[in-house]
């Protein structure tokens, strides 16, 4: 069970990292975008206006702050953590589709598709990524923990 001061803890870190992977893997992503765009077309089709790197502040920062949703004081069950998903999702989707909305992304459906396979690619990146470094963690844990016992088992 976490205390109050760990409860906050933990989750300003998963709201750090998870801000630190959408912004990475976002811009990347972009980037690839402007990349195809410029083999396809020969030259460079698409700029990026001056409020730009807002944007993507604009959609990081609010996005990874719904991660806290998956901070608990106490294990989640399997339903819970379904529900917190399903929340969780929408508040996604919620905030990608109105910042695209406000900031214009489209202008046609094919445009909002495009938005919503990045936000595909962003959303399975990110929970792969954060699978794979929670499970690593918890082996480290867990083999720190094993040590510490065999040396206690060492001495008796």
């Amino acid at each position: 069970m976490l205390k109050d001061k760990e409860f906050l803890k933990s989750g300003l870190k998963l709201v750090v990292s998870q801000f630190q992977l959408i912004t990475v893997i976002l811009l990347f992503l972009l980037g690839t975008l402007g990349f195809l765009s410029y083999l396809n077309n020969g030259a460079i089709a698409d700029t990026f206006d001056w409020f730009f790197p807002f944007q993507v502040f604009g959609i990081s920062i609010p996005t990874s702050l719904c991660s806290f949703i998956f901070v608990s004081k106490h294990e989640l069950s399997k339903k819970e953590f379904i529900t917190r998903c399903v929340i969780h999702l929408i508040m996604l989707l919620a905030i990608v589709y109105g910042e695209g909305f406000l900031f214009h992304w489209w202008s046609e459906p094919s445009g909002m598709i495009t938005v919503g396979v990045i936000f595909i690619i962003i959303y399975v990146s990110v929970w792969v990524i954060t699978t794979l470094v929670d499970k690593k963690n918890s082996d480290n844990i867990n083999k720190a923990l094993h040590n510490v016992k065999a040396k206690e088992d060492a001495k008796e």
